[in-house]
């Protein structure tokens, strides 16, 4: 609210050439409210976008928890298939140690040359080299799933072989329509 006065004198001169003096008093009063009528659903718009606001942010959690869960599934696979590429090369290995003692009893013997023997003995070395890349590439892969389970770095953690029976891989899958109806149900 507020209020203002005001007083203004003024002479002036009339018709018959006197002077006249003139008082005028100015009076203001004014009283104002501030109170919003209608905003154009401005605060039910703002509620609607908090509450998108929130379900978008759930939705980047459960994307944040899939894709930790599919890094795990990928690094579990990984170490499988790499313990098994590990055991493919190992038995190489043991096969070419006795290629290279049958090369060495048959230069012994002179049947074969020495650049066979040397061949042979290359190969070996190869192989040997193999398997201790295998190795590292399986421990650093076994690692990568440790960090991403959060486990300690020391722990004697190992993923056990898994072995398929012959009845899981002849059992027939489900159809479509009853896969559907146990999602559902």
């Amino acid at each position: 609210a507020s209020a203002s006065m005001g007083l203004n004198r003024q002479n002036a001169q009339n018709t018959m050439n006197e002077f006249m003096s003139d008082n005028a008093v100015n009076a203001r009063y004014n009283v104002s409210a501030n109170m919003i009528l209608f905003n154009g659903l401005k605060q039910y718009n703002t509620i609607k976008q908090q509450d998108l606001n929130i379900a978008s942010q759930n939705t980047n959690l459960e994307e944040i928890v899939f894709n930790t869960d599919l890094s795990i599934i990928q690094a579990y696979t990984q170490v499988a298939y790499l313990k098994e590429a590990l055991k493919v090369l190992k038995n190489t290995l043991k096969t070419s140690e006795a290629q290279l003692e049958l090369a060495s009893g048959k230069l012994k013997a002179g049947s074969i040359s020495q650049s066979d023997h040397a061949q042979i003995a290359a190969q070996f070395s190869s192989d040997q080299y193999q398997v201790i890349r295998g190795e590292n590439q399986l421990n650093e892969q076994l690692l990568k799933l440790k960090q991403l389970l959060e486990l300690d770095m020391d722990s004697g953690f190992q993923v056990t072989d898994y072995s398929v029976e012959e009845n899981d891989i002849l059992t027939p899958l489900p159809d479509s329509t009853s896969l559907w109806v146990v999602r559902k149900g």
